[in-house]
């Protein structure tokens, strides 16, 4: 499922589960967010060229969807790219209503376990960005 929409009223995932920030690694502003392994299936969302974030330490289930207007341009401003060129290609993205991740792409991938390391495609921004990373990531 891809979404090449830069803004969108409803939610571009739901996802059901305990989510938790999992690894933030700043050097390479990946930032990844996972379900907690109840069932055994783990849903993994890798976040690229993060440039802000605002997180919970955990969720009950995840709602991701892209920024309204007066949030996307209040981030944009306060991470210092708003006016800018580069600004239409920063996705704000909205998790469950009050934390938000301002990045260059989002991949949403499922895998069999915690040990998986081949996960199936679930979700991704169609962004060139995205498809490049997600390919030098495996």
């Amino acid at each position: 499922m891809n979404d090449d929409s830069p803004g969108g009223a409803g939610a571009l995932l739901e996802l059901s589960g305990r989510f938790q920030p999992r690894r933030y690694v700043i050097g390479h502003s990946e930032l990844e967010i996972r379900s907690v392994a109840a069932s055994g299936r783990v849903t993994s969302l890798k976040f690229f060229g993060v440039m802000a974030v605002k997180l919970k330490s955990g969720y009950n289930s995840l709602t991701v969807t892209d920024a309204d207007e007066p949030l996307r341009s209040e981030v944009l401003s306060f991470i210092g790219v708003a006016g800018r060129s580069s600004a239409g290609r920063v996705r704000v993205f909205v998790l469950s209503g009050d934390s938000f991740v301002a990045c260059f792409s989002l991949v949403v991938r499922e895998f069999a376990n915690t040990k998986d390391t081949d996960g199936e495609l679930i979700w991704t921004s169609a962004n060139r960005f995205a498809v490049e990373t997600c390919l030098h990531d495996h």
